[in-house]
């Protein structure tokens, strides 16, 4: 699984990330300082260093974090800590990823407060997630059994939820119900402190069509409806 993982991460980078990032970031270059943040096995990093870019990781299981420390193989810095606690890096950095990793914490204001500390002075951070009335906000389409064909189960009662899902499975759906993101809630995380350059909303993300098979599919900006969607991909710049 994790090997299967790494390579997932190189495909993204390489297919997707790399050519958003030259048609959006002003200035892109090899000079600018990324880190991946929630890098897991460190694909991103392995395939950014291996090009020329100046990529670091950050992530919070220490066995992921080691694999992707053995991936890189002293190329890149991959620190082992969580965003939302005080931070001991002294790096600073041009551009922070952080893909379908806020889904994940608790305590995002403290999260994007860190985020901001390690940015550099109109420093960039490239955000995905699911959004909280998508039909996969539980991540269910990555399921082995019939799950990954049930829409909208973290929308559903705990209760109800722990009836369908498998016991070994309960914990995750419930914590990504608990935890999941709107849009409208992102906006107000990020009011004052970040603008935005870039919103995309998806009926089939990029990562779907690594993972999957499947087209992007993009959906228009309407209010509301947007919410809906499959996911969400944004480009803020500190302020």
């Amino acid at each position: 699984m994790a090997e299967k993982h790494f390579y997932e991460q190189i495909n993204y980078t390489e297919k997707y990330l790399i050519s958003y990032m030259k048609s959006n970031i002003e200035g892109f270059s090899t000079q600018k300082k990324i880190l991946d943040l929630g890098c897991a096995e460190g694909g991103t990093v392995y395939h950014l260093t291996n090009q020329g870019y100046i990529c670091d990781g950050l992530e919070i299981e220490a066995g992921r974090a080691r694999i992707a420390q053995k991936y890189t193989n002293g190329k890149a810095d991959i620190f082992i800590c969580d965003i939302t606690q005080p931070l001991k890096i002294q790096k600073r950095y041009d551009i922070i990823i952080m893909r379908d990793v806020i889904e994940h914490i608790s305590q995002k204001e403290k999260a994007l407060n860190n985020i901001s500390k390690l940015l550099n002075e109109n420093g960039v951070l490239f955000l995905t997630f699911p959004l909280k009335y998508s039909p996969y906000a539980g991540h269910n389409q990555n399921a082995k059994n019939w799950l990954k064909y049930f829409w909208y189960i973290t929308l559903l009662p705990k209760s109800i939820i722990k009836l369908l899902v498998p016991k070994r499975d309960i914990d995750n759906y419930l914590y990504l119900k608990e935890n999941a993101l709107s849009f409208y809630k992102l906006k107000q995380l990020l009011q004052n402190k970040w603008k935005f350059i870039r919103i995309d909303f998806f009926i089939s993300r990029p990562i779907f069509k690594i993972r999957l098979g499947w087209p992007i599919v993009k959906f228009p900006q309407i209010p509301i409806i947007r919410e809906f969607t499959n996911g969400c991909e944004v480009l803020v710049r500190k302020s």
